[in-house]
């Protein structure tokens, strides 16, 4: 993602420059209540989509000072599957 034309032995991409891996995201949510064990009468949070997406994000951004450019789908974007 942080490379000029996706390879690993390219250069790295200057700010200004595309992102030429695009990046896509499902369901923005940070945690889901689900009934753990399933026959459980209490609810565990448990991280979904939302959380790996703000990880990566988080971690590619502090480490190579670029915008990751990525495209949401799911509720409550625009755009659905």
């Amino acid at each position: 993602m942080a490379s000029k034309d996706g390879k690993v032995t390219s250069g790295r991409r200057s700010e200004g420059e595309p992102q030429f891996v695009k990046v896509f995201f499902t369901n923005p949510d940070i945690t889901v209540a689900m009934n753990w064990p399933p026959n459980s009468e209490t609810k565990h949070p448990r991280l979904s989509p939302g959380a790996y997406a703000l990880g990566l994000k988080t971690l590619f951004e502090s480490s190579y000072n670029l915008p990751l450019e990525y495209t949401s789908y799911g509720k409550p974007e625009l755009k659905h599957f």
